[in-house]
C-alpha cells in the first residue's frame, strides 16, 4: 500500500506546479517515484550523496548495486561517459528509447553512485514526466525500478513497494513492455547485460 504523497498528473494536459514540487524534493536531496518509458521508476539527484544513500535505503538495495541515469541527449551523456564510436552510434540510432548503455565512467560522478563499479548505465527517454524533470532540475537523475529489491517491477502506484517521498502517479503503465535492453560497449565491443524490447535490433549495428 503507497503510504506516501501522491501527486495526479495528466500527462495530455500537464500541470507544471507538479513538476515544480517533485523538483524541490529532489533538490532537497528526497527520492521520488515517477514513470518511465516501462514502468514506475526511483528518482534522486545523483549530486547529492545523501539523496543517493536514501535512494538505495528506500530501495533496500545493497550499495554494490548498480544504479543507473537518466540524461537529457548524448550530449550531455558524454560527460559522464566514456564513449567509442559504437556506442555513439548505437545512441544515435535508439536514444531516446528502452536502451541502457553501459559505459566507463568518468571521474565526476559520485563515487556513491555505484561505488564498487568503474562503469555507468546512462539513457536518455522521451517519456513527458521523465523529460520535464529533466529539464527543470538541469542535470541528469537516478533511474532503478519502484520496487524493494528483489520485489517486480511496477507498473501502477499501488504495486510500489519502496517508500519514497513522493509520487507522481499518471495511471497504470502497459506491462507488456519489457524492461530496457541494456548493453556494456567499450573499446568498440558490445555485449547484452539484460534482453529488452531492443535486443533484437542493435545487432545490426554491430
Amino acid at each position: 500500500m503507497v503510504r506516501m504523497k501522491v501527486l495526479s498528473y495528466d500527462s495530455g494536459s500537464p500541470n507544471p506546479e507538479v513538476i515544480q514540487e517533485a523538483v524541490a524534493v529532489l533538490k532537497n536531496g528526497g527520492v521520488i517515484a515517477h514513470p518511465t518509458d516501462t514502468c514506475y521508476g526511483l528518482a534522486t539527484d545523483i549530486n547529492n550523496e545523501k539523496a543517493l544513500k536514501k535512494l538505495y535505503n528506500t530501495k533496500q538495495m545493497p550499495l554494490d548495486k548498480p544504479v543507473s541515469i537518466l540524461v537529457r541527449s548524448l550530449e550531455e551523456a558524454l560527460k559522464y561517459g566514456e564513449f567509442c564510436d559504437l556506442a555513439v552510434r548505437m545512441a544515435g540510432e535508439f536514444w531516446p528509447g528502452p536502451l541502457t548503455l553501459v559505459v566507463p565512467r568518468k571521474d565526476n560522478l559520485s563515487k556513491t553512485l555505484n561505488s564498487t563499479a568503474d562503469c555507468i548505465g546512462l539513457r536518455v527517454i522521451e517519456e513527458p514526466v521523465s523529460v520535464a524533470l529533466l529539464e527543470a532540475m538541469n542535470s541528469p537523475l537516478s533511474t532503478t525500478s519502484a520496487n524493494l529489491h528483489g520485489q517486480p517491477t511496477p507498473f501502477s502506484i499501488s504495486q510500489i513497494t519502496a517508500d519514497p517521498d513522493l509520487v507522481i502517479d499518471v495511471g497504470d503503465l502497459k506491462e507488456h513492455h519489457k524492461p530496457s535492453t541494456v548493453i556494456h560497449v567499450e573499446k568498440g565491443r558490445a555485449t547484452t547485460l539484460r534482453h529488452g524490447d531492443l535486443f533484437d535490433l542493435y545487432a545490426g549495428l554491430l
